[in-house]
């Protein structure tokens, strides 16, 4: 039993743990002061342009559509939702711990950044709202 028990504590340890981070990497409203930031690790791949698109424009790409956002994040939500704003709307963005991570930097409402991942929308509302799930976060 004390093995059941044991295994049982080491695996949910780390959800507990992921749990109670929340807004790493940003300071503004909603947000709780973030732990120092790690060493930043080396980036590969391609360093050329790309096309970013507004948010309004975003908001009208399919599901699992890569985007490039330009904007502030205005606000924390809780966990691991924050509230993104450029010149033509606000959207929705998840964003996790590793994202946070590999930026290496802190951000806050005044600060512009890009934002590279997919568009979200739920599949069984499709009326609700889509949402933008960061892969990648660079200060501008």
């Amino acid at each position: 039993m004390k093995k059941y028990t044991l295994f049982f504590v080491c695996c949910l340890a780390p959800l507990f743990a992921a749990a109670t981070v929340s807004a790493q990497g940003f300071i503004g409203p909603g947000a709780n002061p973030p732990p120092p930031p790690g060493g930043t690790p080396v980036w590969y791949g391609f360093t050329g342009p790309t096309r970013t698109v507004t948010v309004e424009q975003a908001k009208t790409f399919a599901h699992k559509a890569p985007v490039v956002v330009t904007g502030a994040i205005v606000q924390a939500i809780g966990g691991d939702l924050y509230v993104f704003r450029d010149s033509s709307g606000e959207i929705i963005i998840r964003i996790g711990p590793r994202e946070w991570y590999n930026l290496g930097s802190i951000i806050s409402p005044t600060e512009n950044i890009e934002i590279s991942g997919e568009l979200h929308r739920d599949k069984k509302y499709w009326q609700r709202a889509p949402e933008i799930h960061a892969r990648y976060i660079r200060k501008i």
